[in-house]
């Protein structure tokens, strides 16, 4: 069931509208982790749903970093974002098929509809763990159409395995969730 194909940009637009923010609503999903002045990473970050919330969340004072595998995914954000103070915020990332490329020092992580998506799943949270603070949080949300239950029993024993602590299972519409923290 799960599937290592990236999501494609002629989805950009469905994953990116107002019905979709009724369901998944990013206010309600991330409210709740980011404050002002963090630095955040947005992993998968595709046309930027969840990007420009988590900005508005940090504030001036806070960075957003946006990642994502396709060029073109990331050039749907800045569009979206040009010429408003989300500018300033959010810096996108264009990483490889196999690493963020990355280093820095998040207090926040979201990983939303794309863990199952990645190859190697052991490397990835490797490198997620390289990335955020000892205090900070990973918040992983797979659907529940693509990974199973199964799977993604998978997916918590191998964050386990990289010293994270599962700290919640947020309940999430057609949605499997774990909030991490390093546990070291």
């Amino acid at each position: 069931m799960n599937n290592h194909q990236v999501c494609s940009i002629d989805h950009a637009k469905s994953l990116d509208n107002k019905l979709r923010g009724i369901i998944q609503n990013p206010n309600k999903i991330l409210g709740n982790y980011i404050n002002k002045g963090m630095l955040v990473i947005d992993i998968g970050c595709g046309p930027g749903f969840f990007t420009t919330t988590m900005a508005e969340l940090v504030g001036d004072k806070g960075k957003v970093i946006a990642i994502d595998l396709q060029e073109k995914m990331l050039e749907f954000l800045k569009d979206k974002i040009r010429g408003t103070k989300l500018e300033e915020i959010i810096i996108t990332h264009q990483c490889s098929e196999r690493s963020l490329e990355l280093s820095a020092e998040a207090d926040f992580i979201l990983a939303f509809y794309m863990v199952h998506e990645v190859p190697c799943q052991k490397t990835f949270f490797q490198e997620v763990k390289s990335l955020i603070k000892l205090d900070g949080k990973v918040l992983v949300v797979e659907p529940f159409f693509h990974v199973s239950n199964r799977s993604f029993q998978k997916t918590k024993e191998i964050v386990s395995n990289m010293g994270f602590e599962i700290i919640e299972e947020p309940n999430m519409f057609m949605c499997r969730s774990i909030v991490l923290k390093s546990k070291s």
